[in-house]
């Protein structure tokens, strides 16, 4: 019987194994998982563009989607309400960008009248998260009428992205 130990090669191949499958599945679920292996993820020309809006004397959102990256709401605000573009602010987290957002508010005296939002997700996975969220964000919008709002568990960063965007729409009215 040897006592001599086992060679580099077969203590580490199943690790190396394990580790390829872990990288094969998460590439599976995740369009962006080529960023964490050091490939830089990049928008395609086919990202999604979304506007919602909501208005505040009827307390109600709709949401639409579409193919373009910069569709504005084709609707007009309550009298005597100034309307105001935030500015274009990405989705991002760690230097990896998730998409963008865009705030459109109607504001009379410091209070939102209505709000519009526009959105780009450059992959499937923001794209399922923006379109429960902005619905949700445009909603608060509606009931505060104004940028004091909750960010949205689970979308942190699209959520402070919304707020961002909305407060300066606010100030800029």
């Amino acid at each position: 019987m040897s006592s001599t130990p086992p060679s580099f090669l077969r203590r580490a191949w199943p690790a190396l194994a394990i580790g390829a499958v872990a990288v094969g599945i998460v590439s599976q679920f995740d369009s962006g998982a080529a960023s964490l292996v050091g490939a830089a993820k990049t928008p395609s020309s086919g990202t999604t563009g979304t506007t919602t809006t909501a208005t505040g004397s009827a307390g109600s959102a709709t949401a639409g989607t579409g193919s373009s990256t910069s569709k504005k709401a084709a609707t007009t605000a309550s009298t005597n309400c100034v309307k105001s573009v935030g500015p274009t602010v990405p989705i991002t987290e760690f230097g990896r960008n998730f998409g963008d957002i865009t705030v459109t508010a109607w504001v009379k005296s410091g209070s939102v009248c209505k709000v519009s939002t526009s959105y780009n997700a450059y992959d499937g996975r923001s794209q399922m998260i923006d379109q429960q969220v902005v619905p949700m964000m445009d909603q608060q919008v509606a009931q505060t009428k104004n940028a004091n709002i909750s960010t949205i568990s689970g979308a942190t960063y699209s959520s402070q992205a919304y707020i961002t965007s909305l407060q300066s729409a606010i100030q800029k009215a």
